[in-house]
């Protein structure tokens, strides 16, 4: 269910992101678009995707819990983790 809400919520900011972007390059040519208000998109597009991630992500088990991004221990630490489990409960 998670997974199905991080693919939602990713597909949904990617469809605003693409809109946004696509009704401004058709209100501004290129040669209209200056330095400083393409730094100005890219800023704002990266900071709504910092966010999006982090509200995702940053709820319990919202990493620990989508395998998608995960990183795991190195195989000897999971090993080592498990017999940890196992011996401390």
């Amino acid at each position: 269910m998670q997974h199905r809400n991080f693919n939602q919520a990713s597909l949904s900011a990617l469809g605003m992101l693409i809109l946004t972007t696509y009704q401004q390059a058709q209100a501004l040519s290129l040669g209209e678009l200056s330095s400083a208000e393409a730094s100005s998109g890219l800023k704002t597009a990266l900071e709504k995707g910092a966010l999006a991630a982090v509200a995702l992500l940053g709820k319990t088990d919202g990493f620990l819990g989508n395998p998608k991004v995960r990183i795991p221990l190195p195989g000897y630490l999971e090993d080592a983790s498990k017999l940890c489990a196992a011996t401390c409960t």
